[in-house]
């Protein structure tokens, strides 16, 4: 897999359905693109709903989790395969149309909800 193609085919993804050009955040060692950015607190920085990280691989995408549902990520094991799932983690390793589209709902998904809880 070509991991540059499928990170650039990605965030133009999310960038389109969020109305958002990502950002770059850094939590702790990691450093990624965030899009849907919440304040939970005034202490704290904002962080964002979606996040993105290359790696040499895969590309990670990260999402919220709510601690009174199963995680969001679950719902896309079919697609994505049990193994790429963490609980707030989709690795992906080959991009096919099937996974585009996927990522596609999953960011209508984040961004409902967050404007929702706005």
């Amino acid at each position: 897999m070509n991991s540059e193609k499928s990170y650039t085919q990605i965030k133009q993804l999310i960038e389109q359905e969020t109305n958002q050009t990502g950002k770059s955040f850094t939590v702790g060692k990691f450093t990624g693109i965030g899009w849907l950015f919440i304040q939970h607190s005034p202490d704290e920085p904002a962080s964002p709903l979606i996040a993105v990280k290359q790696y040499a691989k895969t590309v990670n995408i990260y999402v919220p989790i709510d601690e009174n549902e199963p995680p969001l990520v679950e719902q896309y094991a079919s697609i994505f395969g049990k193994s790429n799932l963490g609980k707030t983690c989709i690795r992906i390793s080959s991009l096919t149309p099937t996974r585009l589209d996927a990522l596609k709902t999953l960011v209508q998904k984040i961004k409902k909800e967050a404007e929702q809880s706005a």
